[in-house]
Parts: structure tokens; C-alpha cells; sequence
């Protein structure tokens, strides 16, 4: 990631902090406030994307139009996350239906949301 950024002529505007989500969340807080995060990407085992959304809503962290990425929801499956997104008022999301990476012929979904408001 941190290559990505620096291919991009982006390393100034962008932090790339390695570890899980649960120990990242709190540093975002502690570092920016609250209704700082303006992006969320979970890449990572579908299952806990429901948890990790609900620890970002709890420490108030997203701003208003924030957008949140979520890939792999349909394999290994978050099936209360893609829920959450669909039936929450508080966001307005899209499935997308993608080939799997490295496996195109495997279909997995993307979720894009945007946070309209607490």
C-alpha cells in the first residue's frame, strides 16, 4: 500500500497503518476526532465486517458522505453487514458482482456505501 502511495506521489497525503482494524479504529479516533474517517476498505474475512462497522458507529468516526468499501461479501459471506447496509437508513449502498481476483471465473461482491448521517 505504502508503494501504491508512493507511485501515485501521494505518501504526503495518506498514512498507511498495518495491523487489524479493531487496533486502527481506536488510533483514527484518538488521532483525528470524531467524523473524521472520510473512507473505510475492509479487504479482509467478511464475517467481522458487521463488527468493524458498528465499532466505527460507536466511536462516532464517520463523516458525513463518508464512503465505505467492503470487498469479499459474498465469499467467505457477511451476510449482516450487507443487511446493515441495505436496510440502515443511515447509508445508501450497491452491491457490486465482480470476479474474484486471480480467479475471475469465481464471483464474489463488492458493497459501496456512502454514510448520509448518525
Amino acid at each position: 500500500a505504502r508503494w501504491m502511495l508512493n507511485l501515485a506521489g501521494l505518501s504526503g497525503a495518506a498514512e498507511v497503518w498495518p495491523g487489524k482494524a479493531h487496533d486502527s479504529l481506536l488510533r483514527v479516533g484518538d488521532e483525528f476526532g470524531v467524523r473524521s474517517a472520510r473512507l473505510v476498505f475492509m479487504d479482509h474475512r467478511g464475517t467481522k465486517f458487521h463488527e468493524d462497522l458498528r465499532r466505527v458507529e460507536d466511536k462516532e468516526l464517520l463523516a458525513i458522505g463518508a464512503l465505505i468499501i467492503a470487498d469479499n461479501v459474498l465469499k467467505p459471506s457477511a451476510p449482516v453487514f450487507c443487511w446493515t447496509m441495505h436496510v440502515s437508513p443511515a447509508f445508501e449502498a450497491v452491491n457490486w458482482a465482480l470476479g474474484e481476483f486471480v480467479q475471475h471465473h469465481v464471483e464474489d461482491w463488492m458493497v459501496v456505501a456512502e454514510f448520509l448521517r448518525a
